[in-house]
C-alpha cells in the first residue's frame, strides 16, 4: 500500500489558508526550515504534529488524513475518476455530519 502524500497535503493546507511559511513557523514556535522540511517530506509526520496542524487550521486530524488520501491520486495525476468520487464522498460525509450535529443540538434543547 502506498503512503499518502501527507507532507504535501500539509503544505497545501497552509497555502489554502494563505499562510506564509514564516507565519506557520511562528505559530509552531519553530523555524521556517523545520516547517519546510516537513512539507518537503524530509521529516515524518507524527500524531503530535498532526494535532498541531489540526489546532492551527481548525480541522480534525482525521480530515487532514482523509484529504491526504484523496489528494494522493490528484498529486500523482492518476485515477482522476477515483479522486472526484472520493471528494464527492467527503462532501457528502461533511454534509451528513453537519446535519447530525444540528439534530443532536436540537434534541438537547
Amino acid at each position: 500500500m502506498k503512503r499518502p502524500h501527507i507532507n504535501k497535503m500539509l503544505k497545501l493546507l497552509r497555502i489554502y489558508h494563505q499562510m506564509r511559511l514564516a507565519d506557520l513557523a511562528e505559530k509552531f514556535g519553530t523555524s521556517c526550515s523545520y516547517i519546510s522540511s516537513i512539507e518537503l517530506g524530509r521529516r515524518g509526520v507524527s500524531l503530535n504534529l498532526l494535532d498541531k496542524y489540526s489546532e492551527i487550521f481548525d480541522i480534525p486530524p482525521s480530515w487532514i488524513l482523509c484529504m491526504a488520501e484523496v489528494a494522493d491520486d490528484f498529486i500523482d495525476g492518476t485515477k482522476k475518476f477515483h479522486t472526484e468520487h472520493s471528494i464527492s464522498k467527503l462532501e457528502s460525509l461533511s454534509e451528513w455530519l453537519k446535519i447530525n450535529k444540528c439534530i443532536k443540538q436540537h434534541s438537547k434543547a
